[in-house]
């Protein structure tokens, strides 16, 4: 559909990156998409994120506002670690609560797959978590899709998240029927169309 080139990561101890799990923190990932920016591409950026990805597409976003053209998120899962942790912690055995506890990680499976259960990663996540009641300096285009059946993260979170940045450039599609992962054909054809007018519209000088 077009020859935009991109970079595609996994985060520390995540998909095929390396790491140890019990010293990750999410300090690290917020570390990992700044150096992916800095050291695998040159010129102005567009951002794109899905999930936990657009939470640490605007914290990354907001340190490099010299460079950033525009951003892409699918159902942005914001300030998303501390309350994740400790809803999915209340569903564990006791003694699976009382490790986590003590510091030992536990890799939680459920729909979307395995998602890392750790006490000082989530703890570590707080200090990025962003006041939507507050504005946000992030002037690019900014484009964020959302379904509606979404039930990990409320779909109101994306209208705050529209009205707290500060650029009048913003839309925000709402997908009546998909759900968290916007993964089926209509929604990433969708996705494209989105980035390829978001980039005509916008086009680097």
């Amino acid at each position: 559909m077009n020859d935009y080139p991109c970079v595609v990561y996994d985060h520390e101890c995540s998909g095929d990156s390396v790491g140890n799990v019990k010293d990750v923190t999410f300090t690290h990932w917020v570390e990992d998409a700044l150096s992916v920016i800095d050291r695998l591409t040159e010129g102005p950026v567009v951002l794109v994120g899905s999930s936990l990805g657009g939470w640490l597409s605007i914290i990354a976003a907001r340190q490099i506002p010299e460079r950033l053209h525009g951003m892409v998120l699918f159902s942005p899962a914001l300030n998303y670690v501390w309350p994740y942790y400790h809803r999915h912690k209340s569903t564990l055995p006791p003694s699976v609560a009382a490790r986590l506890e003590a510091g030992d990680p536990h890799v939680h499976t459920h729909e979307y797959g395995d998602a890392l259960l750790k006490e000082d990663f989530a703890a570590d996540s707080r200090k990025y978590e962003i006041e939507l009641e507050k504005e946000l300096d992030i002037t690019c285009p900014v484009r964020i899709i959302h379904g509606l059946e979404d039930t990990e993260i409320d779909p109101k979170l994306s209208l705050q998240l529209c009205t707290s940045l500060v650029s009048d450039d913003v839309d925000l599609i709402y997908r009546k029927n998909s759900e968290h992962q916007l993964e089926s054909p209509p929604d990433l054809e969708l996705f494209l169309i989105t980035l390829d007018r978001m980039i005509k519209d916008n086009p680097v000088r």
